[in-house]
């Protein structure tokens, strides 16, 4: 089960953010090393369907929370 990074580039997690009108304590507050991965969230999960493909053997299901507003 994961979580994957929400954002392409620290550019866009900062544009995502200033558009929300939540009060800060809901806002997510990762950190960028957590938040930002090349290709964004599609890809992360583009990659653990591949993997999901090599491993499917030894793992029965995978899973997989999107969360970019």
């Amino acid at each position: 089960m994961c979580n994957p990074p929400f954002y392409e580039s620290a550019e866009e997690m900062l544009a995502s953010a200033k558009a929300k009108q939540r009060p800060p304590l809901s806002a997510c507050t990762g950190a960028e090393v957590e938040m930002v991965t090349p290709g964004g969230e599609v890809a992360f999960v583009s990659r653990m369907i591949q993997e999901s493909i090599e491993w499917r053997d030894q793992v029965e299901w995978y899973t997989t929370m999107l969360g970019k507003l």
